[in-house]
């Protein structure tokens, strides 16, 4: 050592000592750093699949949404033309329910008319069977 330190030896021993620990300290720095990265890719990795998995889930009910409005349409449209239908027919049965109230009014007045003959016929008879039956006596 004595003879190192004449020659001025130590001196870059030293040095080389410093420079091999410094390098030893960087080498585990970017070993540490390599190791960051590594994590950083794999939650990029997963950050993606759940992205992509978003996405997909996004389109896939985007189209159900499309295809729930279109059943619904479709849904009114026929449920707007049922009723369309039951608006005719009760029209129709309105119609007619209208007719048999008028056939009805004529009905009962001919029934009236008809019991109003029947009795007066009625009161006939019974005024020949008292007049025949005067008449026996």
């Amino acid at each position: 050592m004595i003879f190192e330190e004449a020659a001025g030896v130590s001196k870059y021993k030293k040095r080389k000592i410093e420079s091999i620990n410094k390098l030893e300290r960087t080498r585990e720095n970017m070993e540490r750093m390599q190791d960051i990265v590594d994590e950083v890719e794999r939650q990029v990795n997963s950050l993606k699949r759940a992205t992509k998995k978003a996405e997909q889930y996004r389109d896939k009910k985007e189209l159900l949404q499309a295809v729930e409005v279109s059943v619904l349409v479709k849904e009114i449209q026929e449920f707007t033309e049922a009723n369309e239908v039951i608006k005719q027919n009760l029209f129709k049965i309105d119609a007619e329910l209208a007719s048999l109230e008028t056939s009805e009014g004529v009905y009962e007045h001919e029934l009236e008319s008809k019991r109003q003959a029947l009795h007066e016929l009625d009161r006939d008879v019974s005024k020949a069977q008292e007049n025949m039956m005067a008449a026996d006596s």
